[in-house]
């Protein structure tokens, strides 16, 4: 009756196997990761805008969401300050009279849930999110420019 099991030989076969796989497919891994990372910040993004624009309206007064592009960060005037991703590419577009600096600038809602509009990118690669508020209604919308195309 002949021993069953695996020779050595063929376990080391099919562990060069895994190996080459595992080794073809890290760098479609690391493209996926860096698109998810993009899209998470972009809707984290958009959910702290959503959340000054509701402040704004419960309150009763202005709420501003600062962002600056230096630091990669942004926060609710008041609240923590929220760091973005270092490989993300951030682009800031708000209105002349919220830009503080050259890399800093706000996006402020008003009570009747309005606000002074703007838009904030985020790119990675070949990944690009565009986070958008609108003037008129403070509607927030997140665009992925890749699937917009």
């Amino acid at each position: 009756m002949p021993a069953k099991g695996f020779t050595l030989f063929e376990l080391l076969v099919v562990l060069v196997l895994l190996a080459l796989i595992a080794a073809v497919s890290a760098p479609f891994l690391s493209k996926g990761l860096g698109r998810a990372e993009a899209k998470g910040s972009a809707q984290n993004v958009a959910a702290a805008l959503r959340r000054a624009r509701g402040e704004a309206v419960v309150r009763n007064t202005d709420v501003v969401l600062t962002v600056d592009v230096n630091e990669r960060s942004f926060r609710i005037a008041g609240a923590e300050t929220h760091d973005l991703p270092a490989a993300l590419q951030i682009e800031l577009f708000t209105a002349q009279t919220e830009q503080i600096s050259e890399d800093v600038g706000n996006i402020r809602f008003f009570s009747d849930g309005s606000s002074t509009g703007g838009e904030i990118v985020l790119a990675d690669g070949k990944s690009k999110f565009h986070v958008q508020v609108d003037w008129l209604t403070g509607r927030v919308s997140v665009i992925d420019a890749a699937a917009a195309q």
